[in-house]
């Protein structure tokens, strides 16, 4: 009498058996079914896994940015064992956020917070719809940052020292942030108002805090942000930190590089933390200017009504967070020892992403503040509480101009511009000739990274950049970026390109829609200047004014969301780029 076995079906058949009963249920881990197929038999264990494992990951989490990000380059064993680690922690943070914060830091020690935060953190990065419901709708994420924030947040700003910068803070921060809508935002601040001190103070004292993973004063840094493990012995952070005064503290954050490598996709990655500094702006600004953040708020939701309690579900798309990813995974310099599989990270800037319209708030700390945080007499939180903060508004209008930094051995892509105008002003000794396709190596910080004695000169196809050097002229042609560029540009980078200036904005600032204009700050027809560096998309823009009245600025900062939100903070001239001055914050959006 024949005896039928699972072992001798098909595969194929088994393995859509299997995944079936693996997702019988939309959220949540794997159910014990599936667990229990696999055990049935030695065979079918060893035919399905690690296979079964990848299939039921694609089901149940989102793979389009995993695929576009590693280059397709994903296997499924990396798949199989990335499915364990998630469900891993997804199961925590479920359990945390159900005890609440009692056990935070005991039975749920640092160790396991900072890992699940780093995996929802990843998640929400990737998301396309899959890992918001995995995260939200099972593992109940808005009930454990909830508890986190009254475990970390709350006793960590009741102090009259600023809050301390780490690792588990930055990523608590954005996590925050994530979960965040403007309708839940103003309910959130109101059930919980400590939440608003720590965001003050991670936002207003700018100086306190890091705002780039590497030193913004230092445009090509000797490894990109962080020195290696080689290198960590040898150098003096001291050097690469803004020279701040002792009772301004705590220094800007230097991430230890073991706290930063985490294993993802079956391979270990190091990745930096991501800036506290950024999410608490995020948070700040939506909540002081919530009339305005309706307006142009950041994060799209849909319509539809939410839970009492749980943010409204972002109409998602993981392509606005790559350059975020290139940005962190760029922190870091990339080796065998420390990336197995991982590709190199692509350009943490878009290009093009700067050019139009970008209107928004900044934040002016009076005098008297910035005098006594200075002389270092008093403690800083009580000073922000008295503090009195105006608001400004800017627009600018902005384009930029690209001349690329390639091997000598390809063809430039700005070649057949640079021929054609040299040929249409050939016979016009008053226009000048493009003698160079290299673009130009950084000057001073306080100029925005631009040379000394540059001069720009605005042409149908973009700017003519002009330097002297021992009496000799140089003129650069940088071509007005157009989308077109996108393939036309394609080309291999040189690996040295990170110490040249491969964008250039220029812009002037305009009459706002709203708000209201300080007399301290620029006005309508000031001229604006900037750079952006490649690897980290670090913008330094540099303002002139109009009249003589106001003063020359210099606006530091990364763009988020997509290319549709410009946060940082501005600073005075009047002293050395690495001196406390003068300075606040701002938040832009693309109009």
């Amino acid at each position: 009498m024949y005896t039928a076995s699972l072992d001798t079906l098909p595969t194929d058949v088994l393995t859509i058996i299997a995944a079936d009963l693996a997702t019988h249920h939309p959220r949540g881990p794997p159910a014990t079914v599936y667990s229990s197929l696999l055990a049935t038999s030695r065979t079918i264990s060893a035919t399905l896994s690690p296979h079964l494992s990848s299939l039921v990951f694609q089901i149940q989490f989102d793979v389009k940015a995993i695929k576009r990000r590693l280059s397709g380059r994903v296997t499924p064993t990396a798949l199989h064992h990335e499915l364990q680690r998630r469900w891993t922690s997804l199961k925590r943070i479920r359990w945390a956020a159900s005890a609440g914060p009692s056990v935070w830091g005991e039975r749920y020690d640092l160790g396991s917070i900072v890992q699940d935060m780093w995996v929802a953190y990843v998640c929400l990065i990737e998301n396309d719809g899959k890992n918001w419901e995995q995260l939200v709708g099972w593992a109940m994420l808005p009930a454990y940052i909830q508890a986190y924030a009254q475990w970390d947040l709350e006793p960590a700003s009741n102090g009259d020292e600023l809050p301390e910068e780490t690792e588990v803070r930055s990523l608590g921060l954005w996590l925050l942030w994530f979960l965040s809508d403007h309708r839940n935002s103003i309910r959130e601040i109101d059930r919980y108002p400590h939440l608003q001190k720590p965001f003050t103070a991670f936002a207003l004292a700018s100086y306190a805090y890091s705002n780039a993973h590497q030193p913004w004063h230092v445009f090509a840094p000797r490894s990109l942000a962080h020195p290696t493990d080689s290198e960590l012995e040898s150098t003096n952070l001291d050097d690469l930190l803004p020279i701040r005064p002792r009772p301004l503290t705590p220094r800007p954050r230097v991430q230890d590089a073991s706290t930063a490598f985490q294993y993802y996709m079956a391979s270990p990655l190091r990745i930096a933390p991501p800036l506290a500094f950024e999410a608490a702006l995020h948070l700040f600004f939506t909540r002081m200017f919530p009339v305005y953040e309706a307006r142009s708020t950041g994060l799209p939701v849909n319509s539809a009504v939410s839970e009492p309690g749980v943010p409204v579900r972002p109409v998602w798309d993981s392509t606005r967070y790559d350059a975020d990813w290139a940005r962190l995974t760029a922190s870091w310099s990339s080796n065998s020892a420390s990336i197995r599989s991982m590709p190199a990270p692509s350009f943490a800037y878009v290009p093009g992403s700067l050019t139009g319209i970008f209107e928004g708030t900044f934040l002016l700390p009076d005098f008297d503040t910035f005098r006594k945080l200075s002389a270092g007499t008093d403690a800083p939180m009580p000073i922000y509480d008295k503090a009195f903060i105006l608001a400004h508004t800017q627009a600018w209008t902005l384009k930029e101009s690209y001349c690329p930094a390639v091997p000598k051995d390809q063809p430039h892509p700005n070649e057949a511009a640079l021929t054609a105008w040299n040929r249409s002003v050939s016979t016009d000794p008053r226009r000048k000739m493009v003698t160079s396709t290299q673009p130009f190596r950084p000057g001073p910080a306080l100029r925005a990274h631009l040379p000394e004695k540059l001069k720009l000169e605005r042409i149908p196809d973009g700017l003519l950049a002009t330097t002297s050097e021992n009496d000799v002229e140089k003129t650069v042609l940088y071509r007005t970026w157009q989308t077109s560029f996108n393939s036309d540009y394609a080309v291999e980078l040189d690996d040295d390109s990170d110490e040249y200036i491969e964008i250039i904005v220029t812009g002037e600032a305009i009459e706002p829609f709203q708000g209201l204009q300080m007399p301290t700050m620029m006005h309508s027809g000031s001229t604006l200047r900037g750079t952006v560096r490649r690897r980290d998309g670090l913008i330094t823009m540099w303002a002139l004014p109009r009249d003589a009245q106001s003063g020359e600025w210099l606006y530091i900062g990364h763009l988020t969301d997509d290319g549709n939100t410009w946060i940082g903070r501005w600073r005075s001239l009047q002293e050395d780029a690495r001196s406390l001055v003068w300075e606040g914050v701002f938040r832009m959006q693309r109009r």
